[in-house]
């Protein structure tokens, strides 16, 4: 008879986690919302052109920094598409706006021709890539702030371009952006194409929405799925843990907690002190997501429209309009617009979805902290897997899930092979 798993969410890092070792185990898996996915979150929408799945959360990857996942959803047999990356800014206060997607986005504002800082800014982003390399080749541990400083990045370069490019990739607020450790920002930005204008990688989106691969694993799983039941702690027994819900206890032989770090720490029952210091180093940054049709919080100028549309407002707010449309290949001819952390009213009568999510924030204390969560996983039976084991995206999570399946039974799927 199989060993009994449970699996404390079903993200990216659950669900891989479930994949990698159903062969071995009888899993049982647990999650707090009335949906499996976490961050994958898939809404259908309708309009005059028919049916549409829209990604809320994790919306595109790339076949060179996301292998893991790329070759798990070849495995499972998803479809998946191009997609289209740009990125533009809007400032309330100074009133500029462009977009990076072209010559006609840089300069889709006509008077950013006719503005010195402008071009002080197209300048210092020109450069920026040797600067990267310089840094990444010393031994320096500096912030992004200080790295900007030491570098003589001028103010409109540090405030129009690279730390709202950040606070968009990560979706953290852009005054957290110069504390984070400038190694790690700068080698995920060589990593991912982001240093020069010939490296840029092609990225990729599932067809028909996210959800494709949510229902392939669990097809290919057939786990027990507990929606809707939060887990209120996870007890270490003599033999094995108990996981206790409200809707009782029940034994397994091993549990892996599939969470972000901080939930991880509080259901546990009695955590070790070494678990407590280590999962205590990890932040997170709730985001409100809004899947609309207002179009009044994209850029005035639709040649300045992108696939990220990055707004600041005259009160230093900061929001994030994700164009779904390119991203995705919608057909229609509707404008899809998911918002994250919108400061202006959004027409209630256009919105189509809200959600909360929380994103990890990264500063020293917990990137210094991250070699040491290998260690949680050394003696069982609870494991732990997520996101923040790295860099917080979707690969990381799945990695995380690869490493925790070989500590816990030495599995080793296809797809995770080299």
């Amino acid at each position: 008879m199989a060993e009994k798993l449970a699996i404390v969410g079903s993200g990216i890092s659950g669900l891989g986690a479930a994949y990698a070792l159903r062969k071995d185990f009888s899993v049982t898996l647990f999650e707090q919302d009335r949906r499996p996915g976490g961050h994958t979150n898939t809404v259908t929408v309708a309009d005059q052109r028919g049916q549409h799945s829209i990604d809320t959360g994790f919306i595109v990857y790339n076949t060179s920094t996301y292998p893991l996942l790329t070759r798990l959803f070849d495995e499972l047999g998803v479809s998946t598409q191009w997609s289209d990356m740009s990125f533009s800014y809007r400032n309330l206060e100074t009133n500029l706006e462009w977009a990076g997607n072209n010559l006609n986005g840089v300069f889709g504002q006509r008077s950013n021709l006719f503005r010195p800082r402008f071009w002080t800014l197209l300048a210092d982003i020109m450069r920026f890539k040797t600067q990267a390399l310089h840094e990444l080749a010393s031994n320096a541990e500096r912030t992004l702030g200080e790295f900007l400083e030491n570098s003589a990045f001028r103010e409109p370069f540090i405030r129009y371009y690279i730390l709202p490019m950040g606070a968009a990739i990560w979706s953290i607020p852009e005054r957290d952006m110069r504390d984070f450790p400038a190694r790690a920002f700068l080698q995920f930005f060589k990593n991912h194409g982001l240093l020069g204008t010939g490296d840029h990688l092609r990225w990729r989106t599932v067809t028909g929405g996210s959800q494709t691969y949510i229902q392939a694993i669990l097809q290919a799983v057939q786990p027990a799925l507990r929606l809707g039941e939060p887990v209120q702690s996870v007890v270490r027994k003599a033999q094995g843990a108990e996981v206790i819900t409200a809707a009782g206890s029940e034994s397994f032989d091993r549990v892996l907690i599939a969470t972000h770090a901080d939930q991880a720490l509080k259901i546990l029952a009695q955590p070790t002190d070494e678990e407590r210091r280590i999962l205590s180093c990890f932040r997170y940054q709730k985001n409100r997501a809004v899947l609309h049709t207002d179009r009044s919080v994209m850029p005035v100028r639709r040649r300045c429209w992108a696939s990220w549309n990055y707004r600041y407002s005259s009160d230093g707010e900061t929001s994030v309009g994700y164009y779904m449309n390119p991203l995705q290949g919608l057909q229609t001819d509707t404008d899809y617009i998911l918002s994250l952390n919108e400061f202006a009213p959004i027409d209630p009568d256009r919105i189509q979805y809200e959600v909360e999510y929380e994103h990890p924030l990264f500063d020293r204390k917990a990137l210094r902290m991250q070699p040491e969560l290998a260690k949680l996983n050394d003696a069982g039976p609870v494991y732990f897997s997520g996101s923040y084991f790295r860099h917080g995206f979707h690969e990381d999570g799945l990695a995380s899930a690869i490493d925790a399946a070989r500590r816990i039974s030495n599995a080793v799927p296809a797809f995770s092979a080299v």
